[in-house]
């Protein structure tokens, strides 16, 4: 789906939409701007009153200004005469124009789906979704093909052994515990499955607020590795936010379950529904009604940053690897920039400040 302006801007970029009316309308400027109307749905008239001003649409089409609302009109009416419309039936019009570019729309929305998720169901059910709404989770199988997860196991693997052997890692609590993070940066494999279909349609849906911005930006792309005998974490949420914490979603967290979650191996444990709360649990009370999140191999597990969840204790005699990525509001910075990728993804990036002036502006934020 377009609908931001960076979407349309790729998608403006990518495929030159406004060709298709290249043979009997010369003004590009005129027909980029229309056919970005009808995209988000607004008449030529509303679009003129919402956007005529906002650099961001402009920019999004690469245009300079957006022409006068008498041209756009002359425009729609040369191609209501073009296609035998009614020149007052603007919507008409819309759905027409839609439909005729419907081709490079649908090459677009399948484009942004890695070749490795091809084949799989493209949609989550409202059952499923109307699920993850009541009790702030819901376990998406037959998610991951197996031969991906062969690969990411290999991976990740590799990279925990290199870190743990170089001193880099990344170890936690009682030390049994260990997270690879900037996945992004250390193997393109992980910059492809990040974008898979239900995690697209997921935060599109949980994020979704009235504007053309970006409405969620990746906070964190890491794997979690739970080592033999591992301590089980604290009950906690993922929203770093005073309490009462907002209805609104702050942050969205998805497992790639690369093994089994079972009642041995460190499932997550949450206590179901307790995203509607809006607080925080009490660290020193004992709550009876947790629930383990048992996940067949090949899992997307979801869950809202509301939710009082926690790690389990790995009871096993075997390491259990997971990816965890996180999603959070792209107007909250501190929870977005979990991890930093201006500073992590750039090794020739000079640092000029002194520590204060770094801490002062975030230089070093989320950085791990």
């Amino acid at each position: 789906m377009i609908t931001t302006y960076s979407d349309l801007s790729e998608f403006f970029k990518r495929y030159n939409p406004e060709n298709k009316f290249k043979k009997f309308i010369k003004d590009k400027n005129s027909i980029k701007t229309i056919l970005g109307f009808y995209i988000f749905d607004y008449s030529i008239i509303a679009g003129v009153k919402n956007f005529s001003s906002n650099r961001y649409f402009a920019d999004a089409i690469n245009i300079d200004l957006i022409p006068e609302i008498k041209k756009l009109k002359d425009i729609k009416i040369k191609l209501c005469k073009e296609y035998n419309i009614k020149k007052n039936d603007e919507k008409k019009l819309r759905n027409f124009i839609l439909k005729k570019i419907n081709n490079l729309i649908k090459k677009f929305n399948e484009n942004r789906i890695p070749k490795i998720y091809k084949n799989k169901k493209k949609q989550i059910s409202l059952k499923q979704m109307r699920y993850f709404k009541k009790y702030g989770y819901i376990v998406i199988k037959n998610a991951i093909p197996k031969n991906l997860i062969t690969k990411i196991l290999n991976k990740i693997k590799a990279l925990s052994e290199n870190e743990t052997k170089k001193n880099h890692g990344f170890f936690y609590g009682s030390g049994k515990l260990q997270r690879i993070y900037h996945l992004i940066k250390k193997d393109s494999l992980f910059q492809e499955i990040i974008f898979h279909p239900y995690i697209i349609q997921m935060c599109d849906t949980f994020f979704n607020r009235p504007t053309f911005h970006q409405k969620y930006f990746l906070s964190s792309w890491h794997a979690n590795l739970l080592n033999p005998s591992s301590e089980a974490q604290k009950l906690h949420v993922d929203s770093a936010v005073p309490e009462p914490l907002p209805s609104w979603p702050i942050r969205l967290n998805v497992n790639f379950i690369l093994h089994d979650y079972n009642i041995n191996n460190g499932a997550t444990v949450c206590i179901p529904g307790s995203h509607k709360l809006l607080k925080k649990p009490d660290l020193e009370k004992k709550y009876k009604n947790k629930k383990k999140i048992l996940a067949p191999k090949g899992s997307l597990v979801f869950w809202t940053g509301h939710l009082w969840h926690q790690s389990g204790e790995n009871k096993s005699n075997k390491v259990r690897y997971a990816l965890l990525a996180c999603f959070a509001t792209s107007i909250m910075r501190e929870m977005v920039m979990e991890e930093n990728p201006y500073i992590s993804l750039n090794k020739n990036l000079k640092n000029p400040y002194t520590k204060k002036i770094r801490k002062l502006i975030g230089w070093d934020h989320g950085l791990k």
